[in-house]
């Protein structure tokens, strides 16, 4: 088993974990981690793509949240048919009352290019066998004249006792770039918009130009944020944190962004995303992904001693940072889902 990597910096480092394999439909990219850990072991649900574009979801499996087994019957969750004939990905996973549910983006494609997404819903009992809901998509874009009338994708869903809440990006027919919104549900499946999200940019402008959130978490009273920021359209893309006591108002970490590139020709050289944090007794295991620029996408871990980052209350004193991921270029396709 190799040895866990801590690293009391502001500067990111961790492990890959998880690498492209030779499976086709994981052949050109691994990314979007969403890990469950029930005590004794963990799950994590994946998005796998093709060289030709095409995005799957997969399984993998392990006792320490290090050293990961692939199911071996994967992908789980394939394109099947109209909104999401093309592409599945970008998987969201709660177990709740002895069933495994997911929120995931929907896409087409036309030569290539993505031409619609949507958020889809499926449920399971084993997190392998997955049912897709019937009336998917449980959201789609918005009316005319919405925030969010193009397209929506990159579903983060929290519990909420009784509720769930949603964060999600969306974009307008004549926008460029996404912004995130929340939607509240009392099933999961039936959802209503409620608002847009405003988190307060950096001091540093590191997050100037567009900010993508991808992990909240609640736990107790207090919700966690975790979000992808860029200060230009060609600018690398680094992580943050915030936190909330409504979901709503965000207060951000002072020393944003608690994870960042790494040095030139490494695998976290061209940026870093999809920040997602685990509990693990007094550990946090931080699974996200990142662009070296030049190899295949991959996924990674950081695990750090809450001793020394107390996430999600992170008082003043608090230095973030977090793991691993090789990745490939794949800049042109990947463009569009990382507004």
């Amino acid at each position: 088993m190799a040895s866990p990597l801590v690293q009391a910096s502001t500067t990111a480092s961790g492990q890959m974990v998880l690498d492209v394999s030779t499976n086709t439909w994981e052949a050109a990219v691994v990314s979007r981690p969403s890990v469950i850990y029930n005590g004794s072991s963990f799950m994590m649900w994946y998005l796998g793509e093709t060289v030709a574009g095409v995005d799957s979801i997969g399984l993998a499996t392990s006792t320490d949240g290090i050293s990961w087994s692939r199911y071996l019957g994967n992908p789980v969750l394939k394109p099947s048919s109209g909104w999401d004939a093309n592409s599945v990905l970008e998987p969201w996973v709660i177990f709740q009352a002895g069933q495994y549910k997911m929120w995931y983006t929907g896409q087409t494609m036309s030569n290539g290019q993505v031409t619609a997404q949507a958020i889809g819903y499926a449920s399971s009992p084993d997190g392998i066998h997955w049912t897709k809901y019937s009336g998917n998509p449980v959201l789609a874009a918005g009316p005319h004249g919405a925030w969010d009338d193009a397209e929506v994708w990159l579903p983060v869903v929290v519990p909420t006792g009784s509720s769930y809440v949603m964060y999600y990006r969306g974009i307008t027919i004549s926008g460029n770039l996404g912004q995130t919104g929340m939607a509240t549900s009392s099933d999961g499946i039936h959802w209503t918009r409620r608002s847009l999200i405003s988190v307060p940019r950096g001091a540093s402008g590191w997050d100037s130009y567009v900010q993508r959130v991808t992990s909240v978490t609640k736990v107790g009273g207090v919700y966690t944020m975790w979000y992808d920021g860029r200060k230009g359209s060609n600018a690398i893309s680094e992580i943050g944190c915030a936190n909330s006591t409504d979901g709503l108002s965000w207060n951000v970490f002072p020393n944003n962004p608690v994870i960042t590139r790494g040095s030139s020709g490494g695998w976290d050289s061209e940026g870093v995303y999809y920040a997602m944090p685990v509990s693990v007794g007094d550990k946090y295991y931080v699974y996200y992904s990142s662009y070296p620029g030049s190899s295949k996408l991959a996924i990674g871990l950081a695990i750090l001693p809450m001793s020394q980052y107390p996430i999600p209350e992170f008082p003043l004193a608090i230095t973030m940072v977090a793991a691993s991921v090789i990745i490939a270029g794949l800049a042109l396709k990947r463009n569009k889902r990382q507004r």
